[in-house]
């Protein structure tokens, strides 16, 4: 498939997939903002870079020259990247996002079936595991009231999800009940389900929204395991949300988190898993799933390069999620994915 532009390429996540997309051999186009990181990992992989700049169109509108498909890795939080949808659109380019809030991305269904082209969210990890996964157990049960889903094994959190975890504290954690966001005003730890474990889980926003359009069940919840990297958010979302959603305070945070490790080490990389536990419920009886996966950020390029690697059969116009688009087949079909199924009688 040719011209396939990386935006956010020179971050940690960028560069795994733009290093694993030149051992498959697979041609892209790097691109962010920053040329001097761009020229590096231009020199190491041999691909092509593209210096765009989000705050200016006429900036997107010639970096976008020659591009069929954007995958976006920048941060899901940056103010611009709206416009940058919207002009992809309307070049008619595919435009593929990791972990954008598909809210964003829904409203641009009609334009994008206008113009005969496709976005997608929510690609990386743990969203696509968690879709197709909740995908799969919703066509088992297709009157579902209740998904519940647990992760546990996000051990370590590079700078940039970190930042983007600082961004959150603004919005807060929402689950959907009835039908509808409802924000989680009581940050409680719980028992996780995990057979053969003791740990705890705290409620996440991660996912709840993808799954929302993929299955359309009335209530949906996703708990985290409440890790080291993971419990000082759980203080300040409980404590201090009022205080660090003040700007200053934010671009404080910001600043710190430059101090974090860019990302897990290779050892980490290869030997680290991250286990999902998942539980649909009608009225009458439950169904339960699970699924191990490689370490998270390793996951990310996996599903990535995957689904870039499955457009060509299955890309169709609009709005969509990776269960919309591509089903649960795709976890059976993932290297190191590990899916079992579960009849439960309440």
């Amino acid at each position: 498939m040719a011209g396939i532009l990386l935006y956010g390429a020179t971050g940690f996540t960028g560069t795994l997939i733009a290093k694993e997309a030149k051992n498959r051999g697979l041609d892209i186009v790097l691109s962010g903002r920053d040329e001097t990181k761009l020229k590096s990992l231009s020199e190491k992989t041999g691909f092509d870079y593209k210096v765009i700049m989000l705050d200016k169109n006429e900036s997107i509108k010639k970096g976008l020259r020659g591009i069929n498909v954007v995958i976006n890795i920048a941060g899901p939080f940056i103010g611009e990247l709206p416009q940058f949808v919207e002009i992809c659109i309307q070049h008619k380019i595919t435009f593929i996002d990791l972990a954008m809030d598909p809210d964003v991305l829904a409203c641009y269904d009609a334009l994008a079936k206008e113009n005969n082209v496709m976005v997608l969210s929510g690609v990386g990890h743990a969203f696509l595991p968690m879709d197709c996964l909740g995908g799969l157990l919703f066509t088992q049960m297709p009157d579902a009231q209740r998904l519940s889903m647990y992760i546990s094994g996000m051990n370590t959190m590079s700078r940039g999800t970190a930042k983007s975890n600082i961004a959150l504290i603004k919005r807060g954690i929402h689950h959907i009940k009835n039908g509808k966001r409802h924000k989680i005003r009581n940050m409680k730890l719980a028992q996780g389900p995990f057979e053969n474990h003791s740990k705890l889980f705290v409620p996440a926003s991660f996912g709840v929204a993808t799954l929302g359009y993929s299955t359309e069940i009335p209530t949906i919840e996703v708990y985290f395991e409440a890790t080291p990297a993971v419990k000082p958010f759980i203080f300040i979302l409980k404590y201090l949300s009022w205080l660090f959603s003040l700007s200053v305070m934010q671009s404080f945070l910001e600043k710190k988190m430059n101090s974090l490790p860019a990302g897990p080490n290779e050892e980490q990389l290869n030997s680290g898993y991250v286990n999902y536990y998942a539980k649909i419920e009608n009225e009458n009886t439950s169904l339960t799933a699970t699924l191990v996966t490689p370490e998270a950020y390793k996951t990310t390029y996996l599903t990535t390069l995957e689904v870039l690697e499955k457009l060509k059969d299955n890309a169709r116009p609009g709005f969509q999620t990776p269960f919309r688009l591509l089903g649960a087949k795709i976890l059976n079909e993932i290297p190191g994915f590990i899916l079992s199924l579960k009849n439960d009688t309440i």
